[in-house]
Order: structure tokens, then sequence, then C-alpha cells
């Protein structure tokens, strides 16, 4: 089995995939986050370990894309200091089935034991929505699996943190993750070079958001 590790812990790195080499995996190691993500496709692990202690702002932007291409990856998160409620939640809407704490022979032990009882690459469960609520009055929606959608905060460069509920011709439905995110977020507010990846293509687009249900879901308009 092939794994991908990213951390910027050298330590760490070299811990986690001595001890997984040894029980025979496939190890793949970066410390640079978007270099990761560039060649995540290519590389096609079936599993991750994320440190989401070095990457706290763009763990979960990792972890959305790896959706958005369908990796189908058991997912690892890393984190010394124990995810808050939300932060677990959102965990396991991206798929994440293992969290690891510490680097030890205890930890790692349950590691090799996930990574070898899920050995039939089978996705771990993840919540799923009802058809009413990712339903959304304002377009006629059609539905991408494989869609993702990449913008910055106009006001502070924050990337958002969500997933592409659908997307119509030029108009998409975005569900946004943390409502702190959203806050200020206005219709009519233009985001620059955003990135789209649909199941046909990757590309930049801008964006103009004409409304907001401040529930989470907001529907942008692209400029292609």
């Amino acid at each position: 089995m092939k794994v991908l590790i990213v951390t910027e812990d050298e330590n760490i790195n070299s811990q986690v995939s001595s001890f997984l080499e040894n029980q025979g995996f496939d190890c793949i190691k970066y410390r640079i986050l978007m270099k990761a993500l560039d060649n995540l496709e290519e590389i096609a692990p079936k599993a991750i370990f994320l440190s989401a202690q070095d990457y706290p702002r763009h763990w979960k932007t990792f972890l959305q894309y790896a959706q958005g291409i369908d990796l189908k990856a058991k997912i690892i998160l890393y984190s010394q200091k124990p995810l808050n409620q939300d932060e677990q939640d959102k965990a396991k809407f991206l798929g994440v089935g293992y969290i690891i704490t510490r680097i030890d022979e205890e930890m790692l032990s349950g590691l090799s034991e996930f990574l070898i009882l899920n050995h039939n690459n089978e996705n771990p469960e993840t919540p799923k929505k009802d058809d009413k609520d990712i339903y959304d009055p304002y377009v006629q929606e059609k539905t991408f699996e494989n869609c993702n959608f990449l913008f910055n905060d106009a006001q502070s460069g924050k990337i958002i943190n969500g997933k592409v509920i659908s997307i119509d011709d030029d108009r998409l439905i975005y569900y946004i993750f943390d409502e702190n995110e959203s806050k200020n977020l206005m219709p009519g507010t233009e985001f620059k070079n955003c990135t789209l990846k649909t199941p046909d293509k990757i590309c930049s687009v801008d964006a103009v958001l004409e409304k907001a249900d401040y529930n989470g879901k907001f529907q942008f308009k692209l400029k292609f």
C-alpha cells in the first residue's frame, strides 16, 4: 500500500515512514503541503498521513481537494493538540478515519492496524446530507461529485474551506464548513483568480457572490 506522509517535522516524517516501511508499506514523504497537493493525483496514494498541527489553516483544504478528485484514500490526521468538536466534525465530513495525537509505538501500531484492516480501500463512512439539506431554490441544480472550488477571503486572504454542492453552467452553489469564515462574505463581492476543478478540467475563474442564506450555502456567478 502506498502511503503519502505530509508533515514539516522531519522527526515525525522519519519515525512514521520508518515504522510503516518496516510493516511493508511504501511511503512517499513531503514537507511542503502545496507540492503534495500538486502531485496528489499522480501519486494516487491509498492512504494519507497529514499533520493538522503543521498546517492548521490548510489541512481541510487539502482533504477537500482529495475528496474532489475522488481519491478514495484512507486519511490519518495527526495533531498533538486535541481537535475541538467543530474540527472533529469537519475531519469526519472530510473522510478522516483515524486521528493520531502522539508518535509512539502504541499509536503507530494502531495506525498500522487501521491501514491493514482497511486494505480493501473502501472510504470511511462519512455523513450524508438529506436531499432537503442540499436543495437550493435559487437555481435548478446539476450536481457534480468530483468538483472542487478554492477561493480566498477578499479581506483576510485566507482560503475558505467548503464543498461544492452543485454547478450549473456559470452558477455554483458552495457549502462553507465554518460559519466564522462566512461572516464577511457579502453579496456583490467579487473574488479574483479562484480555482475551479470539474471532472473535465481545472481552470482559473473570477466569481461574484450573488446570494447567501447564511446557513452555510452561497451562490456564485462564475466568470470564465
